[in-house]
């Protein structure tokens, strides 16, 4: 049976610091792109804020998707990792070039997503988090920038780009997969330990 997230002391230095900068190189494709702006940059455009917050963010997101890794049926390939970390950097990628028709690339991004689920046999558990993901993570951002810590070129709905969502659909699969992984992790070696328990007594 799988089991929730159990965080170490060294699993959340690794989620940290891999979400850290894996976000901060991330958002430089929208910096460097001029998608959004800081107004107190630090270094390469971005704040000092950036890499420990996305660091604080995946540690979020992973420990929510349990929940919902838990409901899948299909254990991950590594395919499933791989083809899941290309659409993410594809579509945060498109944002960067197509950000200036924001209606067509939120067609574009709820299309596609939606031909990915209907692929997917665990389709429940993955549009439940996606959804999930996609609304808190929209909210977050808007409420962030209208607090100014950043500002986004061209917002349309509540101070973010109206295809920000389809970004946060694209990832949570991958968030999915990486979450699914870690609670299997966790099983296996729970049961290793209680059967060197039992050979030992």
């Amino acid at each position: 049976m799988l089991r929730g997230m159990k965080w170490t002391a060294q699993s959340l230095v690794v989620a940290f610091v891999a979400g850290g900068i894996g976000g901060a190189l991330c958002d430089q494709i929208h910096v460097q792109s001029s998608t959004l702006w800081y107004p107190h940059p630090w270094i390469a455009g971005q704040a000092w804020w950036v890499g420990p917050q996305f660091g604080i963010a995946v540690i979020a997101i992973l420990t929510g998707a349990t929940a919902f890794a838990q409901r899948m049926r299909r254990t991950p390939a590594t395919m499933d990792f791989v083809t899941g970390g290309a659409w993410f950097l594809g579509a945060y990628a498109a944002s960067a070039v197509f950000g200036g028709h924001p209606a067509a690339l939120l067609a574009i991004y709820l299309a596609t997503f939606a031909a990915r689920l209907a692929v997917n046999p665990d389709r429940v558990p993955v549009l439940g988090f996606s959804l999930l993901l996609a609304i808190g993570g929209t909210l977050y951002e808007g409420t962030l920038s209208s607090l100014h810590g950043f500002y986004y070129a061209h917002p349309d709905v509540y101070h973010v780009g109206m295809w920000l969502p389809g970004i946060y659909l694209h990832g949570a699969p991958l968030a999915l997969a990486i979450a699914r992984r870690a609670s299997q992790t966790v099983a296996a070696s729970a049961s290793t330990v209680a059967a060197s328990s039992r050979t030992s007594a």
